[in-house]
């Protein structure tokens, strides 16, 4: 294809492939670009280059775990289209990348995963004017029907506690049943996020000062979640018994001054943690599936049990109240302390907070 450039007057040249159908659509976007008088503003870049710059934009506001996504999408991308340089990039593109990732066995919560992190890094890519159109545009979202999980109950729990070691596995289902704290969010908790007097929890995120381990929760999302009676009971006699050296409340002393002499950057901070929580799962004798699920069926609970949606949105941390609506129930409530009622209903081992339970899950 030739084509001449308006600025210089001179005559330039562009392959387009083998492909007759692929040379066609290249060709006429062209002619598009030239008539609309947008092609000079471009600031043309190798596909190489373009990953490089968009990571390095979206490093900006994003977590380390979320430029890891984009960084695989992009990865993946490449591997099925290959494009020369991003303003090649067609929205027929984007559908055989989708499709080749379907026929790779991706879910398709998956799939609506990739699509929406190329859209935001094409976007990113108009803004520093290496591309005019995002070719993600009309491709429609993947919808994905809900997956079954387990709605643990009490007896489960007990069964879970009891067969779990009682330092740092026991507490960590215990405060993710009844605070909704994701994985990560306990792994990195530390004392200072604890008021045993306000029986609150604070979920912020953590810069790394040469004792703590950089990380950021979901969405920058900052937020304070009630505490139970026994919740608070149990993180005391747990800060009496803590190594003075890790702040950490849940994260082992020895693997956190393993990671200290890493270049951490919120990795997963405990190894085969999936591995260790369905072997749990099993010698309990309880459905094996997602820890994500303690979670779950914590917000689950504050939800039947009174709290109100927005509040439940907030204590879970939710970006958008829908999220809380479409998978769990909607119903009606009181609030903080609805929440922390409703969590308090649980005491290992029974009803009641009984000392010698307390101390041997402790």
């Amino acid at each position: 294809m030739r084509w001449c450039d308006p600025a210089s007057g001179r005559w330039r040249s562009e392959s387009c492939g083998s492909d007759r159908r692929r040379a066609q659509s290249v060709a006429a976007h062209k002619r598009e670009a030239l008539a609309a008088g947008i092609d000079n503003d471009l600031i043309r870049v190798t596909w190489k280059k373009f990953c490089t710059r968009v990571i390095e934009a979206k490093a900006v506001d994003v977590r380390d775990s979320s430029l890891a996504e984009y960084r695989r999408t992009l990865d993946q991308f490449t591997t099925v289209v290959n494009p020369m340089a991003p303003d090649r990039v067609r929205h027929e593109d984007v559908k055989k990348f989708l499709g080749a990732r379907k026929q790779a066995g991706d879910r398709d919560a998956t799939r609506e995963k990739h699509r929406t992190n190329l859209r935001l890094l094409f976007n990113e890519g108009k803004r520093l004017r290496h591309l005019q159109r995002n070719p993600v545009d009309g491709v429609k979202k993947i919808k994905s029907e809900s997956r079954d999980w387990h709605l643990y109950e009490p007896n489960e729990i007990d069964a879970l506690l009891a067969s779990a070691d009682a330092k740092t596995w026991a507490p960590m289902i215990y405060l993710a049943y009844t605070t909704g704290l994701r994985k990560g969010e306990l792994l990195h908790l530390t004392w200072a996020d604890v008021d045993t007097v306000a029986r609150v929890v604070k979920v912020n995120p953590k810069r790394s000062n040469g004792t703590l381990l950089e990380w950021s929760p979901k969405d920058h999302e900052r937020r304070v979640v009630p505490l139970t009676d026994y919740a608070v009971d149990l993180l005391q006699r747990m800060n009496v018994a803590a190594d003075p050296e890790n702040p950490h409340v849940l994260l082992p002393t020895a693997r956190y001054r393993v990671l200290l002499t890493q270049d951490y950057r919120g990795r997963n901070p405990m190894p085969k943690f999936t591995e260790r929580w369905r072997k749990l799962c099993e010698t309990a004798g309880v459905p094996v599936g997602e820890f994500h699920w303690l979670r779950k069926s914590c917000i689950t609970r504050w939800l039947e049990d009174g709290v109100r949606p927005h509040e439940t949105q907030q204590f879970a941390g939710h970006s958008d109240i829908q999220t809380t609506i479409r998978y769990y129930s909607k119903v009606r409530g009181k609030g903080m302390e609805s929440a922390r009622t409703s969590s308090a209903k649980y005491v290992p081992g029974g009803r009641a907070l009984r000392k010698s339970r307390a101390n041997s899950v402790g």
